[in-house]
């Protein structure tokens, strides 16, 4: 059983990807030079530390 503030605290990760990916895909969609390459670069840091996020404080 997952306590209500895990399932929020999850959520909250999805959510913060969700609209992570959408400006992704509109910034690629407006400037063309900008590679995907770059983006995951720059993005890289953040996603782990979501990834640590999810780890540590949401358990199954």
């Amino acid at each position: 059983m997952t306590s209500q503030r895990d399932t929020r605290a999850l959520s909250l990760v999805i959510h913060l990807r969700l609209m992570v990916t959408a400006l992704i895909t509109l910034v690629s969609f407006f400037s063309p030079g900008v590679t995907r390459a770059q983006v995951d670069s720059t993005m890289a840091p953040v996603d782990s530390s979501l990834t640590v996020f999810d780890s540590t404080s949401v358990k199954p």
